[in-house]
Order: C-alpha cells, then sequence, then structure tokens
C-alpha cells in the first residue's frame, strides 16, 4: 500500500463541525442566517473543480439517494425532492457521510444550549459549546444598533444561551456572575463536552486586554454599557473563562482570522492574542486557534512554535482552503508548519455545517497532506515512515490526546 492510499485509511477525527446547524439556529432565534442554503444543494458550476464535481455526486447519490449520474434540467427538480425530504432526519445524514469519509468521530459545535442536538450519537460526536453568550449579560440593545443584521442574528443567538444556561439562578453579583460561569464549565465537562468555542472575533476585535476584577465588577454592577467600557468587561470574562477552563481540562477553541461578515484585517490577526496568551495565568490553559488564523497562517504558525507556548495548538479548518480550492492549495501553508516543527500541535476541522462540505474538506486536508509529505520525502527531509507517523498526528492523534475521545 503506497503513502496516499495509507493516508487515505487513516480515520479522521474532525475537531471542529457544525451539525444539525440549521435546527439550534431556529431553536435559538427562530430563523436562519443563510436561508438560501436551505433550498438547494451546490451544484457543479464550470468552474468546479474535478475532485469536487466528483464529490458532490458521491453524496447525491450515497448520502441523498440521487439515482443519475449527471444534472439535467429535469432531474435537478428530483435532487431538490431528496434533498428537502432528507432533511427530516438530518442526524442520518451526518452518520452517512462520517462513513463515505472515513471519520471515526467529531467534535460538535453547539450553540444554544449545553446539551449535544437530538439523534446525535455520544459516541461520535463530542460536544463543544460556543460560550459568547457568557461574554454579553447586560443589555445589548445599543451595542447591536452598530451591527450587521448578520452579527444581530449572532447576538440573538449568543443571548438566547445565556438564557438556556441560566435558567432560574439568580445573580445579585459580579461574584454570583463568576460563580455562574465555573459552573457552566463544571456542567460541560460532567455532560460529556470535550472544550469550549469561542466566536466573540466575529463581532469585535480579537485583541483581549488585561482588567483588573475591581474594574469589571464596577461595569457589571453599574450595567455600564457604552462601548468602549462592555468590552473592557468582555476582556474579564474571557480572561475568567480561558485561565478557568485549566481547572476543568477543557481546552478552548477560539476563532481566529476571516470571518463572513466586515473586519478590518487587524481585528482579525491572532498575533494580537500574543500578549495575552503568554500570561502566567492563560498559559497553563490549552488554546486553539481556529482556521490557521488564515490568511495569518505565518503568524499563527509562529506563535504555536515556541517553546513558550507548550499548550498552544492551530486547527486546519478554513473554508477558502478545504472547500473551495483544490488540495494544492492546502500545500504550501502545511508545508511551511510542519517544517517549523509543529506537527505535534496541528489539529484537522472541516468547519463544516453541510454534508457535502464535510466530504470535501476530508478529501482535499488527505490529498493535501499527502502531497506536503511527499515533497519532504523527495526532498529528503523526512521518510515515509515518519510522513505517516505526521499524518497519523494530524487526521487523528492530537485531537484524540487533546480532547481525551
Amino acid at each position: 500500500m503506497n503513502l496516499r492510499e495509507q493516508i487515505n485509511n487513516i480515520k479522521i477525527i474532525d475537531q471542529h463541525i457544525h451539525a444539525l446547524d440549521y435546527l439550534q439556529w431556529m431553536r435559538g432565534t427562530g430563523k436562519y442566517p443563510w436561508p438560501e442554503a436551505l433550498a438547494h444543494l451546490p451544484v457543479p458550476t464550470p468552474l468546479t473543480t474535478l475532485p469536487q464535481a466528483k464529490a458532490m455526486f458521491t453524496v447525491y447519490r450515497e448520502v441523498y439517494g440521487f439515482p443519475y449520474s449527471t444534472l439535467t434540467p429535469e432531474n435537478i427538480k428530483k435532487l431538490d425532492e431528496l434533498y428537502l425530504k432528507a432533511q427530516d432526519d438530518e442526524a442520518s445524514l451526518w452518520d452517512k457521510v462520517l462513513k463515505l469519509a472515513n471519520i471515526e468521530s467529531v467534535v460538535e459545535v453547539n450553540q444554544d444550549n449545553l446539551e449535544l442536538p437530538p439523534k446525535l450519537d455520544p459516541q461520535r460526536y463530542k460536544l463543544a459549546p460556543m460560550v459568547d453568550g457568557l461574554l454579553v449579560p447586560l443589555d445589548n440593545t445599543e451595542m447591536k444598533k452598530s451591527f450587521s443584521p448578520l452579527v444581530v442574528t449572532f447576538f440573538t443567538m449568543y443571548e438566547a444561551f445565556l438564557k438556556n444556561v441560566r435558567g432560574q439562578q439568580k445573580i445579585n453579583s459580579f461574584k454570583d456572575y463568576l460563580n455562574f460561569i465555573s459552573s457552566v464549565l463544571q456542567k460541560t465537562r460532567e455532560q460529556g463536552g470535550v472544550c469550549l468555542k469561542m466566536n466573540y472575533a466575529y463581532w469585535r476585535d480579537i485583541a483581549i486586554e488585561v482588567v483588573s476584577k475591581e474594574e469589571a465588577r464596577d461595569i457589571f454592577e453599574s450595567k455600564d454599557t457604552r462601548p468602549v467600557r462592555y468590552k473592557r468587561l468582555q476582556d474579564y470574562i474571557l480572561w475568567y473563562i480561558i485561565s478557568k477552563s485549566a481547572d476543568y481540562d477543557l481546552p478552548v477553541q477560539v476563532h481566529t482570522g476571516g470571518t463572513s461578515v466586515p473586519h478590518s484585517m487587524e481585528e482579525i490577526n491572532p498575533a494580537r492574542l500574543d500578549s495575552f496568551l503568554m500570561l502566567p495565568e492563560i498559559k497553563k490553559a490549552k488554546v486553539v486557534l481556529l482556521h490557521g488564523g488564515y490568511p495569518f497562517c505565518r503568524e499563527a504558525g509562529f506563535m504555536v512554535s515556541r517553546s513558550n507556548a507548550p499548550n498552544l495548538y492551530l486547527d486546519i479548518s478554513a473554508i477558502w482552503w478545504e472547500h473551495y480550492s483544490s488540495p494544492r492549495g492546502l500545500v504550501g501553508t502545511l508545508r511551511e508548519w510542519l517544517e517549523m516543527g509543529i506537527a505535534e500541535k496541528l489539529l484537522y476541522g472541516s468547519d463544516s455545517a453541510t454534508p457535502l462540505r464535510f466530504l470535501i474538506g476530508a478529501i482535499n486536508i488527505r490529498e493535501g497532506l499527502y502531497l506536503a509529505l511527499k515533497g519532504m520525502i523527495d526532498d529528503g527531509m523526512i521518510d515515509e515512515n515518519q510522513a505517516l507517523s505526521i499524518a497519523r498526528m494530524v487526521l487523528r492523534e492530537n485531537a484524540k490526546k487533546l480532547y481525551k475521545m
């Protein structure tokens, strides 16, 4: 069996997916931010690569039961019918595509509560609650006025999460609120959660400043929602969550790099987190920089490579690469990261909210990783046994160890 075949046979652990995403949004906000994605499956265009088109038809046939090998104006209606019918039991679709993609298990982001979405097998789907709702405990009315409609929808989800996890719990002081946050972390661990997910860089600067507990308490208890002051309260809460996560052995996934909402390039650069991540009480926490920091991949790789960042990891989940480019688009960045010596800190994730993207991501990462490793073999840097060991680390062993899966 050659190296490509051996890599294709590795059972992946995908450490970042969004299965049943539509269900969560409907429960949390009553609407889906991307309604156009619900009506039709993506179909090949003149710009679709041949491997992508092949993956599309594999999903059409194996997941949705489409009986044709080509699309015509007549049978595309049949594809839409099958797609809409299948949404009644989306969990079964994900189970089918896990098998197609040779995926052993996944880390599932849940956005509206601390429970795994219904019908997902907890042996294969591990919970990662998105805890941004804990960052916005005050009245968010004024802040949302400056946001785009998409970000306002995100905030509606954050508020739903906070309401759902708080329940009837009384909070009369900042001390009560911090104790509540600790209880959320504890409950996450007790209910099988393997990490926390943070999406705050979608709606504010990724940088986190050091804020005293006294200042944060004053902002919280005075209900001061002026933007500069509210951000400082959020910064303290971020510090509290991340520092406390180590006590509960919960790694923290932090969104870095580009978003689907307008942002200045400066605000999304993971390097802006660097001084915060070097704080003594933060360095003990296990932090995963999502999306490779794209487009700041070199900066993110260097951050992870340093000996004074032993608990910092880098996630390869960027839709710009995995779903819309060829595998060769991954090679340069993957090889640069591997040559930095961070193979033991790289984690694969697809960031997929659809079975189709999930499968294409798995196909592309396997081929991209093979091409990067083959190049290193050809250049005399590693041998085939080392290459296979690295592939296993990146595709499954690092995630298995980090999340204790």
